[in-house]
This record gives structure tokens, C-alpha cells and sequence, in this order.
């Protein structure tokens, strides 16, 4: 669309300069929403980190711990409160037994879901899958 400006035609668009408000308010939602989300999901993130944190310990200590299932849910108990994780509790760990390359193992996993409520009914639902193989201690005498 062409203005008559003293004579001068001008290009409409040559003089827009800057972003609408409407830009502006999705701008700013957008931002608000990632803020939010980023606040709300740390505190996950980081239960996640001491989580791994714990499965990688158990595995270089696994001689002074065992793998008898009273044995290594007081161990996880004992580090889940420690480093304050609140999602998980050790009644969510499971131990199977496997014989892997004629080797008796112990599989130690945990599997978790966090609901993260954002706004309303919107939530985010965080999974979480941690799982360690270690050889069977000979000096436990009770099945996993």
C-alpha cells in the first residue's frame, strides 16, 4: 500500500519497524511458559542425577554391599534419603536373577513415572529407567 507524503510516495512497509503487541504477548508467554518449565522440571532433573549417581555406586561397591534383596533395598533406602529423592522409594526396585555367559547375575533396576503439574490440568510426565548387572555374591545365602 502506497501514502502520499508531500508529494513523496511511500512504502508503508519501509516504516514498520519493531514487532506488534500481539508479537510481543506470544513472545512473552512463550518465555514465561519455558521459565516455568525450567523451574518446575530442575528439581526432577536433578533427582535423576543422584538417582544415577546411586545405581553407579552400588556397582563399584558391590562387594561390601551383597545382592540379597534386604541387602540392597536398605542400601538404596539409605542413599535415596540421603540425597533427598522423594519420587522413589526402595519398594520400587527389583532384583531378578539371570545366568548370563554360564555366570549367575543379580539385575538391579528401577523403573519410575513423575507427574509434574504445570498449569492447570496440563501436566509433564517424566520416565525414568536405571538398571545395573553385577555377579551374584557367593555369600549370600537368600534368593533376590
Amino acid at each position: 500500500m502506497t501514502i502520499f507524503n508531500n508529494g513523496k510516495v511511500l512504502n508503508r512497509a519501509e516504516h514498520q519497524r519493531g514487532m506488534t503487541f500481539l508479537g510481543m504477548l506470544f513472545l512473552g508467554s512463550l518465555l514465561v511458559f519455558w521459565v516455568l518449565s525450567i523451574v518446575k522440571l530442575t528439581p526432577v532433573y536433578i533427582e535423576d542425577h543422584n538417582i544415577k549417581a546411586i545405581f553407579k555406586d552400588y556397582e563399584s561397591q558391590i562387594k561390601e554391599v551383597g545382592t540379597s534383596k534386604r541387602k540392597v533395598e536398605a542400601y538404596f533406602s539409605r542413599f535415596l534419603q540421603v540425597n533427598n529423592v522423594r519420587d522413589v522409594s526402595e519398594k520400587n526396585i527389583k532384583l531378578e536373577t539371570k545366568m548370563i555367559n554360564d555366570k549367575p547375575k543379580v539385575i538391579v533396576s528401577l523403573e519410575h513415572n513423575v507427574e509434574v503439574p504445570m498449569v492447570g490440568n496440563l501436566y509433564f510426565l517424566v520416565k525414568g529407567f536405571y538398571s545395573v548387572t553385577v555377579d551374584k555374591q557367593s555369600d549370600d545365602d537368600s534368593q533376590p
